[in-house]
């Protein structure tokens, strides 16, 4: 009942209400927590929620085998997600320049991890976004809509770069999950973080968002404020 504020690392992400679900890799024990999520504070009233613990789950299904094996097949085939480190961004270009372990590793540890079922859109065209998406285990297709076009995702694989580097406000294309998903989602505020944190990646990441090099953007010397500020 009522609105809740989802947040990562300091920022809002999302906010959800009545009928929406969050927890559900932390409920097959396949990753821990990534996201905060707090009660609105322009609810009117108490906000009321229903959890379902694990304990609870595994009795339950103690006396249904069917259901039992298959919720045990989904976790087996997104085990590798649980294996995923740092290593795995390493092939993503925007950030091929700088495969600084440390940097890396802040990014991977601030990022957020979401579990999607067959026909889940992880993302859908011309939705504003500030985030790319790395795929963990499972397999995902992007696509154009009213087109034959597409492009299967496998584990390593990422879409939405542009989004995370500013270049794009809005995603290019839908992608919908054709199996059970893990996935790495990478917000632009954990990025900046990420690089105020670790200074020797700036370069490598500046140089990718090539917005700044457009001539629309005006430069930092041509702004009133800075007259008189040596470069």
């Amino acid at each position: 009942h009522d609105q809740f504020v989802v947040s990562l690392e300091g920022a809002q992400i999302d906010q959800i209400g009545q009928g929406d679900i969050q927890g559900a890799a932390q409920l097959l024990t396949l990753h821990d927590w990534t996201r905060t999520v707090r009660a609105c504070t322009t609810n009117r009233g108490e906000a009321m929620i229903q959890i379902l613990r694990r304990s609870k789950l595994v009795q339950t299904l103690a006396g249904h085998p069917v259901p039992k094996m298959r919720l045990r097949q989904v976790e087996e085939k997104l085990r590798d997600a649980k294996r995923a480190d740092w290593k795995i961004l390493k092939q993503i270009p925007a950030f091929d320049s700088c495969l600084h372990k440390p940097f890396l590793a802040r990014l991977f540890k601030d990022a957020d991890i979401r579990l999607y079922c067959p026909g889940d859109y992880l993302a859908e065209v011309n939705e504003a976004a500030s985030s790319m998406i790395v795929i963990l285990a499972g397999e995902v297709r992007c696509e154009q809509p009213q087109t034959l076009f597409y492009v299967e995702l496998k584990r390593g694989d990422w879409c939405f770069q542009n989004n995370i580097l500013g270049i794009e406000a809005e995603r290019a294309h839908d992608a919908v999950a054709i199996t059970h998903v893990m996935c790495l989602v990478l917000y632009r505020h954990t990025l900046l973080k990420a690089v105020v944190a670790h200074p020797e990646a700036r370069e490598a990441v500046i140089e990718n968002e090539t917005w700044r090099q457009e001539e629309a953007v005006p430069k930092l010397k041509e702004l009133n404020v800075f007259t008189g500020v040596p470069e």
